[in-house]
């Protein structure tokens, strides 16, 4: 499932879960804000989520 992440979006994931990386080393890696780096990671998650439940279980995404 993380393949279909952009790639801005699995570079966070994996700098903060795999990495152990502060938001605040994640802006400074990336040259990116660290709400970025927050936002990011909250919409991914949120993605991760939805994709991971069982279609009948999903809301519809526009």
């Amino acid at each position: 499932m993380l393949r279909h992440l952009p790639p801005r979006a699995r570079a966070v994931l994996a700098l903060r879960y795999l990495e152990d990386m502060s938001d605040r080393e994640i802006a400074e890696t990336l040259g990116i804000s660290r709400s970025t780096v927050r936002v990011t990671a909250h919409q991914a998650l949120g993605r991760l989520h939805t994709w991971a439940q069982p279609p009948s279980n999903r809301e519809e995404v526009r």
